[in-house]
């Protein structure tokens, strides 16, 4: 073998070592590069799972929080409501439940109640019970003409406190039975329109002043004539 040819297969031989040391650089640089790229792969889907765990906790805490904001208006809606009715029972009780000398009033009627008496009676009692009144003077009796038959006649009513009352009689059945069948026309002071009532006595009260005038009319023993009473009287 010739040195030309000797030489000429160790240069291929340190070209073929040299390509063996590039190829085993270049396998490892990609094994390298590889690793690289699952790793950073890896971390990416580690972090996108991360992220969508933690905004699924978000979504949750939101949902919880809407929920809890929710449950408090509800709580606050029914407190309000609540203090409400309580306001409401209250006074309902302060308008209905008696207190003071009205309690004792009621208390004094179920005392007598629980006593026996009868509870018409009772009744008829407190209906007819009045104030105590002071009359100035003697009651003024007032005689007047009875009208005959249906029409009444201006000339027959007479007149009290000035003209502010008018009473007129008349009797549309004839004389006969008169305290049955006359009939006695109130009007003047606090009256809207006249107010007639039939049969005597029959009585209306007027507000004069700061009296109550309490007209009172009746027949007359003079025939053809009715009688009328008058008591001006205010509370004692």
């Amino acid at each position: 073998m010739s040195l030309r040819t000797r030489r000429a297969r160790e240069r291929r031989q340190r070209l073929l070592l040299g390509l063996g040391h590039t190829a085993k650089w270049l396998l490892f640089l990609a094994a390298l590069a590889a690793v690289g790229l699952f790793a950073t792969h890896t971390a990416r889907e580690e972090a996108r799972e991360e992220l969508e765990r933690l905004a699924t906790e978000r979504d949750a805490a939101r949902t919880e929080a809407q929920a809890r904001i929710a449950e408090a208006e509800r709580l606050a809606r029914e407190t309000e409501s609540a203090r409400a009715e309580a306001e409401s029972a209250r006074a309902r009780y302060a308008a209905e439940v008696p207190t003071g000398s009205l309690a004792a009033l009621l208390a004094a009627v179920r005392a007598r109640l629980d006593a026996g008496l009868p509870e018409p009676l009772l009744a008829e009692a407190i209906r007819s019970a009045a104030p105590r009144r002071a009359c100035d003077g003697p009651p003024i009796v007032r005689r007047f003409r009875i009208t005959p038959g249906e029409r009444l006649q201006p000339e027959d009513a007479a007149t009290f406190f000035e003209g502010l009352v008018r009473v007129q009689a008349n009797a549309p059945a004839g004389f006969e039975a008169l305290s049955r069948t006359m009939v006695v026309t109130f009007a003047g002071q606090g009256l809207p329109a006249p107010v007639a009532l039939t049969g005597v006595p029959a009585s209306r009260t007027f507000r004069i002043g700061h009296h109550d005038a309490t007209i009172t009319v009746a027949t007359s023993p003079i025939a053809g004539f009715a009688a009328a009473t008058v008591a001006a009287c205010r509370p004692d």
